[in-house]
């Protein structure tokens, strides 16, 4: 399969990168206007307008949540203004597919920095969970 490309989309010029990207579905950062729902709906729309699987642009790519997707059977170019986006496209279309989250979780466990980072980390993520709740029940 021909290389995914993320772009950082600028007032002249542009970045490119590229490699063949694994395929799952990934969600880096919660947007409000998510897409996440509608993969498959996204998926089947680009289907019917192009049954041959060729390339995609996913203009405004965000968290590239739609570029990971569609990356599993089609080449894909992620496009954004903005760095982060630029950042998490890479990431996302170009990781490596032997790092998952178990196995990076494993690495930190084994390793004496993992578990100083762990015990650096797990107060914040007890009060954001705390925080998180609170504010859907409206407290």
């Amino acid at each position: 399969m021909p290389k995914n490309i993320a772009v950082k989309a600028r007032y002249a010029g542009a970045e490119w990168f590229g490699e063949p990207a694994p395929s799952f579905v990934f969600r880096p950062v919660h947007y409000l206007g998510s897409k996440l729902r509608v993969l498959t709906d996204i998926e089947q729309a680009i289907d019917r307008v192009d049954p041959s699987g060729g390339a995609v642009c996913d203009l405004f790519s965000g968290s590239s949540t739609v570029s990971r997707y569609l990356s599993r059977r089609r080449r894909v170019m992620a496009v954004d203004i903005q760095e982060y986006a630029r950042v998490l496209a890479e990431a996302v279309l170009n990781g490596d597919p032997a790092w998952s989250v178990a196995s990076v979780e494993k690495a930190l466990s084994e390793d004496r920095r993992g578990t100083a980072l762990r015990r650096a980390v797990d107060p914040l993520i007890k009060l954001e969970n705390e925080v998180t709740l609170h504010a859907m029940r409206g407290d």
